[in-house]
């Protein structure tokens, strides 16, 4: 039909129509996402990193509704414990679990969070996730204790338990655990490694309360031969004999945080140890590097040591060397001055520890009186953080470099001169200092980090 205007009138569409050519392709916004199949609508649900966030998509439509109960990757964070244990009741139909990660939330007494971990755990260990990550809260109660079934399928394991005493279970055993990492108070730790034959990293850590420790008896079983790393950190009870049964170590870390001897099994070699750090009151220091034939990086830090031995063991590292591997970190904490040591004896120490030249070098926590020369020459340090008592101040030695020095960190005492000081470090690029005073005044075309605060009274 044509109109008077020459317009031709179109006849009347059928039923639908209309509405069909106005939601074409260009005018309309599809939901692309929910079109995508299952297997990555997961993938996207994983990358929330929270099955409480999951669990709220079901809201967004048909297509989304319960379809977090797919998830392998379970991390709980800001749930209430009846609400964990209702979402765990949909997930018991999955064969596996890539990760189950636990924060047991605060607000519970000591026996009900210790009830509900142990709940937790059985379920964990029902779900056979390959990684576990499970963290209680941190109260004081020691009498409930954590019961840590057996996983058989799972390779990781992180455990952080507070105060509570870890026992295990069940004697079963954790084949296929590869790395165990562990804090809190640890009363069998032996009797878990015996059950564990292809552990390769283990990582054990301690606070420095004495009710917090990690106990080693009895002693092993038999030699752990997959057990590549080992960490050990606080009050640590049995190291020897736990020592004598990791001969095939890669890496040792141990730290103390008391005010025992720290010293290597004097019968015990370390043949393919290749990195070893120490910190603590360190005894037999050149004894123990002797028995690491392979060492190639060695780290120590002297905790809660008079200076006089520290001088007298750096002394022997000295004439023993020179050695294959490289001093990564030289450090001192906590060290008092003892009978008879004075300003004469903190410059002594500092040349011993430039003729070693670590790579580092960290003094901390002195509390003295003195005025101390700031270091003959560095020449191989990058890093150099000291935090000293108010009543410490340095000052730079004529002639000092600190040629390849990228890091300065003085706080606690104070620096006398910091422009001369700059000048010095060529390649200096952060600078932090407290209570400086004297000239603050210099040029630097390294530095890019810089933080000073000068002393109120007479700066």
């Amino acid at each position: 039909m044509e109109l008077r205007s020459g317009r031709r009138l179109r006849p009347p569409q059928p039923h639908g129509a209309r509405c069909q050519r106005r939601r074409g392709p260009e005018e309309v916004q599809a939901d692309r996402i929910s079109a995508l199949p299952d297997e990555m609508l997961l993938l996207v649900l994983a990358r929330l990193g929270c099955v409480r966030a999951a669990v709220q998509t079901s809201l967004l439509s048909r297509r989304w509704r319960g379809l977090w109960t797919g998830l392998t990757d379970l991390a709980f964070r800001r749930l209430e414990p009846t609400t964990i244990e209702a979402v765990l009741a949909r997930f018991a139909h999955i064969s596996a679990v890539s990760v189950y990660d636990v924060p047991l939330p605060f607000g519970n007494a000591g026996h009900d969070a210790a009830a509900q971990a142990n709940s937790f755990l059985c379920a964990a260990a029902r779900l056979s996730p390959g990684k576990l990550v499970f963290t209680l809260p941190d109260r004081h109660f020691y009498v409930a204790k954590i019961e840590l079934p057996c996983f058989p399928s799972t390779a990781s394991i992180d455990l952080d338990t507070k105060n509570f005493p870890v026992e295990l279970m069940s004697s079963g055993e954790f084949a296929a655990l590869e790395r165990l990492f562990l804090s809190g108070r640890i009363n069998c730790l032996c009797d878990m490694l015996n059950h564990c034959p292809r552990l390769r990293v283990l990582s054990v850590e301690a606070t420095s309360l004495q009710e917090r420790l990690v106990c080693v008896m009895p002693p092993p079983v038999h030699e752990f031969t997959a057990l590549e790393s080992l960490s050990l950190t606080g009050r640590i009870d049995g190291l020897c004999s736990l020592l004598n049964c990791c001969r095939h170590l890669h890496v040792l870390s141990i730290t103390y945080m008391d005010s025992r001897q720290l010293t290597l099994p004097s019968d015990t070699e370390f043949p393919v140890l290749e990195k070893l750090s120490l910190s603590g009151n360190i005894v037999g220091l050149t004894t123990s590097v002797n028995r690491c034939p392979r060492l190639r990086v060695l780290r120590v830090t002297f905790y809660g040591v008079k200076i006089r031995p520290i001088e007298a063991a750096l002394t022997r590292l000295e004439v023993a060397g020179p050695f294959g591997f490289q001093l990564s970190l030289l450090g001192f904490k906590h060290i008092s001055q003892g009978h008879g040591t004075n300003a004469s004896c903190f410059a002594s120490l500092l040349r011993i520890v430039a003729r070693l030249s670590p790579q580092e070098f960290l003094f901390e926590n002195c509390s003295s009186q003195l005025t101390i020369q700031l270091f003959p020459s560095f020449h191989c340090t990058t890093s150099i953080q000291i935090k000293l008592g108010l009543w410490i101040s340095f000052k730079v030695l004529p002639g000092s470099h600190f040629t390849v020095l990228e890091r300065l960190s003085l706080s606690g005492g104070s620096i006398v001169d910091l422009g001369t000081m700059v000048t010095l470090c060529p390649r200096l690029c952060e600078l932090r200092v407290t209570e400086a005073r004297g000239n603050i005044k210099f040029h630097s075309g390294s530095l890019q980090k810089l933080s000073v605060s000068t002393d109120k009274w007479t700066g």
